[in-house]
């Protein structure tokens, strides 16, 4: 992927100025990221910004019995490790962090990136926006996790992955999707096939496509946070 794709392609995902954007390309490393990568593991001091420009990162720790469990979801247009930057002290992650599907993303030393955030209004402005959806997409899950029927917290949560996919496409399978939201891997493929059979959804060779003609501007009114 040439410098100018890049550009745009940082232009696009982060509503920012050509200028950041070559600036940010200057200072990071464009980097392609294959499904199932860990990015960061718990205990470690990570060094660099994460800038997502194609996939999704889940932020997920690891249980005793060795199964991952994802508890939150990452995908264009956010920003991870912005924790980290400004911390005089030694901070260390909580949970580790593995590429969900294969992703392109720009790392940004974090030393770097902490000069930009002194001398750029633009870095910082959206460093907020990527914050703000970082913040927006946990609140979403927090109110379908709310939801006492499991059959409408799956439904839910799968237009909701769809919506945020370029292909409309849900790249997670049953047991991620069932840790995600706290259900049963059981109910999950239930929904699915329910979903299915009603033509709302179907299977594709990267996972479970959301029908395109369910997109519109009813189809999350009802996933909105009050």
């Amino acid at each position: 992927m040439s410098a100018s794709i890049n550009a745009l392609n940082l232009i696009d995902k982060f509503s920012i100025s050509p200028e950041l954007a070559q600036d940010l390309i200057k200072i990071g490393t464009i980097r392609k990221v294959k499904k199932g990568a860990v990015l960061f593991l718990k205990g470690e001091t990570p060094k660099s910004l994460v800038l997502t420009l194609e996939g999704m990162f889940g932020v997920q720790p690891i249980l005793e019995e060795g199964k991952d469990h994802t508890f939150n979801l990452y995908g264009n247009g956010t920003i991870l490790n912005d924790a980290f930057m400004n911390n005089t002290e030694t901070r260390v992650r909580n949970s580790d962090v593995k590429c969900i599907i294969e992703s392109i993303a720009l790392f940004v030393p974090i030393s770097k990136a902490n000069h930009l955030v002194q001398t750029s209004i633009e870095f910082n402005q959206m460093l907020h926006r990527s914050l703000s959806k970082k913040l927006h997409g946990l609140a979403s899950l927090v109110f379908i996790r709310k939801e006492k029927d499991p059959i409408e917290r799956v439904r839910q949560t799968l237009e909701l992955l769809g919506s945020e996919d370029k292909n409309c496409t849900v790249h997670l399978n049953y047991s991620e999707l069932g840790a995600l939201i706290n259900t049963s891997r059981n109910t999950v493929a239930r929904v699915v096939n329910k979903m299915e059979a009603e033509k709302k959804l179907r299977r594709n060779s990267h996972g479970l496509e959301i029908t395109r003609h369910l997109h519109g501007d009813e189809m999350f009114s009802n996933l909105t946070p009050a």
